[in-house]
């Protein structure tokens, strides 16, 4: 696949307990190859626990984490850490250590200085 898919939101399906249309729902998605990450109620009453808020991705590969976060309405907020693929052709970032940047700035401080000095 070249681009991930993701699918988020409040589709007001539980996936705790699947009905006949949640069912049919499961299935269309899945028939993309996309998982559902959310496992745990993202809306709890005094009488239920239900999973209506999902995230459905094509790489789950990607998934740092996933979870869901106490929220300020009835539902809870649902979130997914991704890590991005490098693509083929692209070149891994260097990353500097502190003393590293700190000599790169030294040494192109003092040809800044040079240059002006003429």
């Amino acid at each position: 696949m070249n681009n991930p898919i993701y699918i988020l939101g409040d589709f007001n399906y539980d996936l705790k307990n699947i009905s006949k249309k949640g069912k049919q729902y499961t299935d269309i998605l899945g028939s993309f190859l996309l998982d559902q990450l959310i496992t745990t109620p993202t809306r709890v009453t005094e009488t239920t626990a239900t999973i209506l808020d999902h995230i459905w991705i094509s790489e789950p590969e990607t998934v740092i984490s996933s979870g869901v976060l106490p929220g300020v309405s009835d539902h809870h907020m649902t979130y997914v850490r991704i890590q991005p693929k490098l693509k083929k052709n692209s070149q891994p970032q260097k990353h500097f250590q502190q003393e590293h940047s700190e000599i790169f700035v030294k040494k192109h401080s003092k040809k800044r200085l040079k240059k002006l000095a003429g």
